[in-house]
């Protein structure tokens, strides 16, 4: 599948005052995905995937945001900015989450060893 690519472009977070930090993401078979990133204020990252055909999405982030939530949100393959020709509707978009959960993981921002 070839859905049409939404391009977020940080508008709407911007309006409402969301510091955020372009991102890149890579996932195990290779592929580039385009993210955002904004640091937690409470210990906690949500990570904010988006449905098929779409992209980040930038009301849902700045309402974590906005609320001291770390947020992570990326475009999945073949979507927005993130590179991929196709998309497998959940096969290989598997490894675009686990790539998120990579990042946010490696940032270092979050007490996990307070989950185990």
């Amino acid at each position: 599948m070839h859905p049409a690519r939404q391009h977020p472009i940080g508008e709407f977070l911007k309006a409402n005052d969301i510091q955020y930090e372009s991102v890149e993401l890579t996932s195990e078979d290779g592929l580039k995905l385009a993210g955002w990133y904004t640091p937690p204020k409470n210990g906690t990252v949500i990570l904010v995937a988006h449905g098929h055909a779409a992209a980040r999405p930038e009301d849902i982030y700045a309402l974590f945001a906005s609320h001291g939530y770390g947020v992570l949100a990326w475009d999945f393959r073949a979507h927005g900015d993130s590179e991929g020709d196709f998309t497998s509707l959940g096969y290989y978009e598997v490894l675009d989450v686990k790539a998120a959960l990579d990042y946010a993981l490696a940032a270092g921002e979050v007490p996990w060893e307070r989950l185990r």
